[in-house]
Parts: C-alpha cells; structure tokens; sequence
C-alpha cells in the first residue's frame, strides 16, 4: 500500500505499508531478521537515505494477531521510487 497527499503548497510524506503474517514456529527467526535489518540500516545510513523514517509493529489483537506492520516513510513520491529501484537492482544482480 502506498499513500502521498498533496494539496496546494502543503506537502504530506508518502508512505509504504508491509503487513506479513508469520507463522508461530517461526516469528523468532522473523523477528531476528527484523533486527538484523534495523542494525543493518543504522550502519549503513548512506543505503537508506530515501527513508526518512521506519516503523515495525507487532500486531497483538484483532483478526491478524501475531502480524508484524512494516512502515517506511518518504519524503516524496520521487524518494519512494528512488527506493524501490534501489531494490529492483539488488534483487536483479
């Protein structure tokens, strides 16, 4: 899912949202991975500099408990696609 509002001069982030349901016997090694990323990101600050922000949440209730929510924030839609292509290559390569 991705989300970007603009309306005159004022100018709203756009947004991508990852939801993955895990399965129990293996959100340890998932949620290993998350951290490993988040560490990966913090030392490599240069490979992410399109991300103005990123959130992971645990979904606990509701009709998804024990899904993770991933959020990344981008300035612009322009950043968001910068990213994506980033990836596109690595995934190519």
């Amino acid at each position: 899912m991705i989300l970007s509002y603009r309306k005159g001069d004022a100018k709203m982030s756009a947004f991508t949202v990852e939801e993955c349901l895990i399965t129990p016997d293996k959100q340890g090694e998932y949620k290993a991975l998350m951290q490993r990323l988040l560490a990966y990101r913090k030392e490599n600050p240069k490979l992410f500099k399109e991300v103005k922000s990123f959130r992971l949440f645990h979904q606990i209730f509701g009709c998804l408990a024990g899904a993770y929510i991933k959020m990344w924030e981008f300035d612009s839609m322009t950043d968001l696609e910068k990213r994506e292509m980033k990836e596109s290559e690595t995934k190519n390569s």
